[in-house]
């Protein structure tokens, strides 16, 4: 540590030690001036990780039961998606009058 009246190197003389500190009482080798300094300890805290429960397998299949149907509903949109598509291309056909 540099002298703050010379600039000269210094030498520790006292140490005393506190909890959270440390005092040192250091002397100039040139000069021969007298100053204390001070070192404060921070401790960092860790970072908690949060548990969280364990998730399913992406593979896990679990059918929902609005999306099962039986063969006449199946039937029936069918039918009605081969209308709606009938619709567009007569409208593609007529243009603008429909």
């Amino acid at each position: 540590m540099d002298c703050p009246v010379c600039g000269g190197r210094s030498s520790v003389t006292h140490t005393e030690r506190a909890s959270k500190r440390i005092v040192r009482d250091r002397r100039c080798k040139s000069c021969g001036h007298t100053f204390a300094t001070e070192e404060l300890l921070f401790v960092k805290a860790k970072k908690r990780r949060q548990v969280l429960p364990p998730r399913e397998p992406a593979t896990t299949f679990r059918p929902r039961e609005e999306l099962r149907t039986d063969d006449d509903d199946l039937d029936a949109r069918l039918e009605h998606m081969e209308d709606m598509e009938f619709i567009e291309l007569l409208k593609k056909e007529i243009g603008d009058a429909w």
